[in-house]
């Protein structure tokens, strides 16, 4: 069982404008891996909200032990920094039990194709857990701006703060940004709700 925890965000120049992906880009690797039938997730919603409750604080060994409460094997850790027009992302596959880094990980380029580098990421935290992920299924198109994604974010984060209005207009945003964002209208169409 993997779990993967909201990453860290590392921008200095863009800092603000970006710090909802610290929940985006946790989801979209969360919906990238969730096609392999070898894998068991831990939302990310219920590792915060773990963190939370018990006040076990922050940091890898607060994370380490909600992964371990929650039956995960491993927990991924993330951060990201955007500058300009070029994005990093870094991951850190932590065995919970003995605090190993069985990957330690780099993709980087321009933040304009911050799916593919998402996709590259997921599937390299697939290898080190030893799964093999599905192909990206193309019925099912990726956000293509990132702004979209940082709206889905906002949406995401104002669910776990029971806004739920608030959550459904970031969501109706993210689609009048990008009207393919499958993962926005889904929100939308489900209802936002508590998790």
């Amino acid at each position: 069982m993997l779990a993967i925890a909201d990453f860290t965000n590392g921008s200095i120049t863009d800092h603000d404008e970006v710090d909802p992906l610290r929940l985006g880009f946790p989801a979209l690797m969360i919906d990238r891996m969730r096609g392999s039938t070898e894998l068991t997730l831990v939302e990310r919603v219920r590792l915060q909200w773990l963190l939370d409750e018990a006040a076990l604080g922050t940091g890898e060994s607060a994370g380490r032990e909600a992964g371990r409460l929650l039956g995960a094997d491993q927990v991924v850790f993330g951060t990201y920094i955007k500058s300009g027009s070029d994005l990093l992302m870094t991951a850190r596959v932590v065995d919970v039990d003995t605090g190993r880094i069985l990957l330690a990980e780099r993709v980087e380029g321009r933040a304009a194709d911050f799916d593919d580098l998402v996709l590259c990421l997921s599937d390299l935290i697939a290898g080190a857990v030893d799964v093999q992920l599905p192909a990206p299924d193309m019925a099912s198109a990726p956000p293509q701006s990132l702004d979209a994604v940082i709206a889905y974010a906002r949406g995401l984060a104002l669910e776990e703060s029971e806004d739920y209005a608030g959550a459904a207009a970031q969501y109706e945003l993210a689609l009048s940004i990008d009207p393919s964002y499958a993962r926005a209208e889904s929100r939308l169409t489900e209802g936002a709700e508590p998790f």
